[in-house]
């Protein structure tokens, strides 16, 4: 067995629970930095193509966020609203960026849709987890 020191572990949590999140978080800073956004000509005539994409990619965020925020010793509750609430305070932020990127508006629709994203992945995240650590504390 390898005895690791804690600088060693926070470094790998950090490299396998929070660097998900923050390229995550970075991709949708690249999106919204477009002017135009790229659409495959397939949905283009989809209608509510923008708010799917919205919701997807807040949905992953806040699946990522719940997991990198997720520890055994945390109560369901309390992981469950940190990262919606992180998640949020980001959808505003890259509304508000967005303001400012030629081409592109804030829009509170587009708040509301990325902060169901972020509920609708930190639950999914949650009952993943929360059926994993049962699943296994039975086998025990």
């Amino acid at each position: 067995m390898v005895d690791r020191t804690p600088g060693e572990l926070t470094r790998r949590r950090f490299l396998l629970y929070w660097l998900p999140v923050l390229v995550w978080a970075g991709l949708i800073f690249w999106l919204s930095s477009l002017s135009v956004t790229p659409e495959p000509q397939a949905v283009r005539e989809f209608p509510g193509w923008s708010q799917q994409a919205h919701f997807t990619l807040y949905l992953v965020l806040g699946a990522l966020l719940y997991r990198a925020a997720a520890t055994p010793q945390a109560s369901g509750g309390s992981n469950i609203l940190l990262p919606v609430v992180v998640g949020a305070l980001y959808a505003i932020s890259d509304e508000a960026h967005q303001a400012f990127v030629p081409g592109r508006q804030a829009d509170v629709l587009d708040f509301a849709v990325d902060c169901a994203g972020l509920a609708a992945g930190t639950l999914l995240a949650h009952y993943s987890l929360t059926v994993r650590r049962g699943s296994k504390r039975r086998q025990a």
